[in-house]
């Protein structure tokens, strides 16, 4: 032992100082990361699976719109042409991939709404299969990776989409795919891309683009985020030269199609698209996404931003790049949509991007919750309830909304408008919240944005027994299928009637879809030019019947649009009344017709 001595000469014995106890810090324990075994990693497969089908099941239904896109295909299979009324070249459809396919199930004497439903539902359990095998490729039986696929299989956007008729899960499939490809080519793979590798994503690109015409924007994000975070493949010989015989490979592809519907339909453009207004709405925009963020309370995703700049640093060059790849490829289409003021469907343009999204919150919650850590020293354990609190607020709360809906019949068409379940307004703190966002939701759906899928719903099943009511007027004699009809909705009733129809917005008519808005008009998400009885009468449309044809007896008032024109009500059914006006002939001469045929029949104008 030191001693030291004193100024007499002796030493004193030097005591060692104890050592401060210090409190050990809690070491941050990732247990999003941690290997599970393969039955585990598989059994949570199968129960994703099991969720989505059964969201699936009680979100299904056709939509209205969708049987625009089955009447060109059922004509396409007839030899009459990719034509709506036979003779009338008119391009009503914007996604001509889907009507080809549908055309496969009318071959195959399948009805097209359900091999369509069949189509989405297949396609939704394939974007599932494909996020695995991509997490499995290159993270293992990691499992945080199934969180994506869970946010998915409980969000009702997803499955709500995963039926409807439409295009959707079809267009949200070749996007993931096509994207994916991009992330495991260029981003994680250590070796130049090859022309292989550029055709294999590009064909994905071309595909979505025969789908929609937005599938053009999204390749142009595709190749923007290659530029910027690939640059690193520039200087290698031939990269350049490869990506170029890919955009070739799809300018040729694209640029045929088009030239085939210039040729085909006289226009370069769908003729939906001169029945918009061009141009933006910004405002209604902004308050589209805010309602899709109050709704899914995304907003709780704003900590673990910042904590994800936090760590963005120490992350590794691919996973930056990959994080980055996924926001350039769907930020345009997302700005696009805010900038056109939203859409007129439910958050449909924003069910294209989910998946994406979905890769891009996990990563935000895994890495986002470690920057929180590093600042907060919070648990593993408070953010796996954190984030359990988020599965559950933006998932499984919103599929409270649509629940308990009442039943559509011939007496009660259409019972419901849009309120937010009563059970969740009961609850102190969330009845004020919804009740600010059924504010917004009234605000939006005066201007027709974000109609949401109940409406559509009960629309479709109301058209339907129209349709049938319609069909035995037919088959009585009492409607001639000779004649020329005009309506406001295409879809249900023109498909099922087979008559031709002209609608009063254009969709399937240049002239209307030509002529200028009308003066004074009112902004909504909707095609927005509207024929006038002069219009219809010079396309010689001899009967024009309104949304809802059928009126029940009794009830006051006549849904009218025509307000100067006569109305005529047709009695042929013990309980329901028929609607009608007639733009080519007077009111004598409509009389005359129905009264040679014993009917009683009333007119107000």
């Amino acid at each position: 032992m030191r001693t030291k001595e004193n100024k007499r000469g002796g030493s004193i014995n030097k005591r060692p100082t104890p050592k401060k106890q210090t409190t050990k810090k809690p070491q941050y324990k990732d247990y999003l990361d941690i290997t599970i075994s393969k039955p585990i990693a598989y059994s949570l497969f199968v129960i994703t699976f099991i969720i989505l089908a059964i969201n699936i099941y009680s979100y299904y239904f056709t939509c209205d719109d969708a049987y625009i896109s089955f009447r060109y295909s059922k004509n396409f299979v007839d030899g009459k042409g990719l034509v709506f009324n036979p003779g009338e070249y008119i391009e009503g459809y914007t996604n001509f991939l889907w009507v080809i396919i549908c055309a496969f199930g009318i071959v195959l004497s399948i009805e097209p709404d359900t091999f369509s439903n069949t189509i989405s539902i297949l396609l939704s359990f394939g974007i599932l299969i494909g996020i695995y095998r991509f997490y499995f490729k290159h993270y293992g039986y990691k499992l945080w990776i199934f969180i994506p696929n869970f946010l998915l299989a409980l969000n009702p956007n997803f499955a709500m989409w995963g039926t409807s008729g439409l295009e959707t899960q079809l267009f949200t499939f070749l996007l993931l795919m096509g994207t994916l490809v991009i992330v495991d080519r260029f981003i994680y793979n250590e070796n130049i891309p090859s022309f292989k590798d550029n055709s294999h994503f590009t064909i994905y690109f071309i595909l979505l683009s025969l789908t929609r015409p937005e599938g053009i924007l999204l390749y142009g994000s595709a190749l923007l985020g290659i530029t910027i975070l690939c640059r690193k493949y520039f200087k290698q010989v031939g990269f350049i030269r490869k990506g170029i015989l890919g955009i070739f490979l799809f300018g040729l592809i694209i640029g045929g199609f088009y030239s085939w519907r210039l040729l085909y339909y006289n226009n370069i453009f769908p003729n939906t698209y001169y029945t918009h207004i061009i141009g933006f709405a910004l405002e209604y925009g902004l308050l589209y996404l805010l309602m899709f963020i109050l709704e899914h309370f995304y907003w709780t995703l704003i900590p673990f931003m910042a904590g994800l700049i936090f760590t963005w640093k120490i992350l590794s060059e691919n996973k930056r790049k990959y994080i980055c790849l996924l926001a350039i490829i769907s930020s345009p289409f997302f700005i696009f949509t805010i900038m056109r003021g939203g859409d007129h469907f439910e958050y449909r343009p924003f069910s294209y991007l989910l998946p994406i999204w979905m890769l891009i919150i996990v990563e935000i919650i895994r890495h986002g919750s470690k920057g929180l850590n590093k600042r907060l020293q919070f648990t593993q354990e408070t953010f796996l309830i954190i984030i359990l609190l988020f599965i559950i607020l933006s998932s499984l709360l919103p599929q409270l909304v649509f629940r308990n809906l009442p039943k559509v019949t011939v007496n009660n068409p259409t019972p419901h408008v849009f309120i937010y379940n009563k059970k969740l307004r009961d609850i102190p703190v969330l009845g004020g919240y919804y009740n600010i966002l059924e504010k917004i939701q009234f605000l939006l759906q005066k201007y027709l944005i974000c109609t949401r899928w109940n409406i559509h719903y009960y629309f479709s099943l109301q058209q339907k027994m129209c349709a049938d009511k319609i069909k035995l007027l037919i088959d009585r004699g009492i409607l001639d299928s000779r004649l020329k009809y005009g309506c406001v909705s295409l879809g249900i009733i023109p498909y099922y009637t087979n008559l031709y129809f002209k609608d009063l917005h254009g969709i399937v008519d240049k002239k209307i879809a030509s002529q200028p808005f009308r003066k004074n008009h009112i902004f909504h998400m909707n095609h927005q030019k509207e024929a006038s009885w002069e219009t219809l009468r010079e396309l010689n449309i001899e009967y024009f019947i309104e949304t809802e044809p059928f009126i029940i007896k009794g009830t006051s008032g006549i849904p009218w649009r025509f307000h100067n024109e006569p109305v005529y009500i047709l009695d042929v059914f013990p309980d329901l009344f028929f609607l009608f006006g007639s733009p080519k002939k007077s009111i004598n001469e409509v009389t005359t017709t129905f009264q040679h045929k014993k009917l009683n029949i009333m007119y107000f104008k």
